[in-house]
């Protein structure tokens, strides 16, 4: 079943309605310390924080103990966390005390998780079970009709059988598309005769599906033979996306994905579909600078700035050294240049601007360490810039495009 679920903005509503505090909970670092683990980046880190929240809160009579297992319920499923999200979720509808929206939403929550079919604990039964409990909630208050819309698309989805009669390219389009039931999907198109199997709308479900279950290699295979028939953008881009997957176990898949989504780019380009192009062209740029692992040399950095300034106010000697410097080199250009009246040179204005440039850096908690190694990332970052743009040029003489 296709998880278009509009359960992420629900979940926003949510944090926006929580007041934090109230008369049963008035103690400071226990209100504190949640409100501290709300502010995580939802996902990942919010989820670790709330764990760590509920190991040190335990007491779920506590308002804020049992949001924080709410939260974690909610961002398991946003990461796609279906076991997990499903073990949280049960367990809060066992606490006593959530409000009619956060009953409503925990129990659309797992009716969604239940109805995923390519999770491990894909039930039809028990996403009928809690969305149908979705619905009673949400229609017994006031304000929640944005619950209740979500939870009747759900059963929509989850109760409208296949039709009765249809054609090979609609059943792989329903399997791929609708249902996401990539093993069921391969199984079919495997049963076809020739004559359907070479359709290019099945064939190109079918190459989908290989991808989106893990099966690489295969689809990988299928595409560049569909590209070699009938050159588009759409197959070029669904190449270049395989090696990309590809490529997180694999550096030898990067450079194939940055060729391959470049072409789908310039390819939707020649189709006039704009929107498509910037897309796959800002996805093969990515590639190429995750291939040099800039994005995670931009974390490291980022995260001793971090520390850096975390600890400035131990920087002092750091800081009085470099007034002391900037001060002399400011008389020394007063005594020898402006005093006279002449134009102190370029290079002692530059030398000038360095121990101003290392004292603000100082100031703000940094070093001149973490200053030399922001510019050898602008560097990187411009010759990363120069080859894609050498990697386009080459690519669309190639193509003549």
């Amino acid at each position: 079943m296709k998880k278009a679920i509009v359960i992420a903005g629900l979940l926003i509503c949510v944090a926006c309605c929580t007041p934090l505090f109230s008369q049963d909970d008035s103690d400071i670092s226990f209100t504190q310390e949640y409100i501290a683990s709300m502010t995580k980046k939802p996902g990942p880190d919010r989820i670790k924080a709330f764990e760590a929240y509920v190991k040190k809160y335990s007491d779920t009579s506590q308002k804020f103990t049992r949001l924080a297992y709410y939260w974690i319920a909610m961002d398991s499923f946003q990461i796609q966390d279906y076991a997990k999200a499903v073990e949280i979720g049960k367990k809060c509808l066992g606490f006593n005390g959530y409000d009619k929206g956060e009953e409503a939403r925990l129990n659309l929550m797992l009716g969604n998780s239940y109805g995923v079919k390519k999770a491990s604990v894909y039930n039809k039964d028990l996403a009928l079970k809690y969305t149908n409990a979705a619905i009673a909630v949400a229609s017994s208050a006031q304000g929640l009709n944005d619950v209740l819309s979500a939870a009747k698309d759900l059963k929509s989805k989850l109760t409208t059988p296949p039709p009765p009669s249809e054609s090979p390219e609609q059943k792989m389009k329903r399997l791929v598309l609708q249902d996401e039931d990539f093993s069921a999907a391969i199984d079919a198109y495997n049963k076809m005769g020739a004559t359907d199997k070479d359709n290019a709308d099945i064939r190109r479900m079918y190459g989908t599906a290989l991808m989106r279950a893990g099966r690489l290699k295969e689809a990988v295979d299928v595409f560049k033979e569909m590209l070699a028939k009938d050159p588009s953008g759409t197959i070029a881009y669904r190449l270049g996306q395989a090696y990309a997957d590809m490529s997180k176990k694999s550096r030898s898949a990067f450079d194939p994905s940055v060729r391959y989504l470049v072409e789908a780019a310039l390819r939707f380009d020649a189709e006039d579909n704009n929107s498509n192009e910037k897309i796959a062209m800002a996805k093969a740029e990515h590639q190429l600078f995750t291939k040099y692992n800039y994005f995670s040399k931009l974390d490291q950095y980022n995260a001793k700035v971090h520390r850096q300034q975390a600890s400035a106010s131990r920087n002092e000697e750091e800081i009085m050294r470099l007034k002391r410097e900037e001060f002399k080199q400011k008389r020394h250009i007063r005594r020898n240049y402006t005093s006279i009246d002449l134009a102190a040179p370029q290079y002692e204005l530059d030398k000038l601007a360095e121990i101003q440039k290392k004292l603000r850096m100082a100031q703000s908690g940094g070093t001149s360490d973490s200053a030399a190694e922001m510019e050898e990332l602008k560097k990187e970052e411009a010759r990363i810039k120069a080859e894609f743009r050498q990697i386009v040029s080459n690519i669309k003489s190639e193509l003549e495009l």
